[in-house]
């Protein structure tokens, strides 16, 4: 039984997706540390003061920084951690569910080390790794429902209640 290149296993460390979920632990650690040590903008001030007052709408934002700012809110004093709490959290499991999605479509754990290496690095996702603004939600739920619709691609499964299955190659 053959290998083919794809999946060719990597040797040592760097290859073993455990290495890297501890690694991109300390990488959440070290944005938390920065997230800490900073000041919130004024933006991330603004953010905080209306996900102490949540409403249904908001006409100069997307709620769901002040519904995340809200859920994750149980820091007395406030703090420079607390404002920047979800966006820590939520870009940890952008990395996850990308990794999931890339392993999934190319069937290689190497491309989806490879695809979270990438999305860690590139500048704008690292910025929005630490500092919470209407693009932290909008990318976590972009991440999932990328996931999401490659799982129900994958399966085969329905894609609603109603009975009629989902054939995207069907016409």
């Amino acid at each position: 039984m053959g290998l083919g290149r794809d999946e060719v296993t990597p040797r040592g460390m760097c290859g073993n997706p455990w290495f890297w979920l501890g690694a991109l632990i300390v990488l959440s650690c070290v944005r938390f540390l920065v997230a800490a040590n900073h000041a919130l903008f004024e933006t991330e001030c603004y953010y905080w003061m209306y996900g102490k007052n949540v409403g249904f709408g908001y006409f100069d934002h997307p709620p769901m920084v002040g519904y995340f700012v809200r859920f994750f809110h149980f820091w007395e004093p406030p703090s420079s951690l607390a404002g920047r709490f979800p966006a820590v959290g939520l870009h940890f499991f952008c990395s996850i569910f990308l990794y999931y999605y890339s392993r999934n479509i190319f069937q290689s754990a190497q491309v989806g080390i490879r695809t979270v290496i990438l999305f860690n690095v590139i500048p704008i996702y690292s910025i929005l790794a630490y500092r919470n603004q209407p693009d932290s939600p909008l990318l976590f739920f972009w991440c999932a429902t990328l996931l999401c619709y490659e799982r129900s691609l994958s399966t085969g499964k329905e894609s609603s209640s109603s009975g009629i299955p989902f054939h995207p190659h069907r016409t």
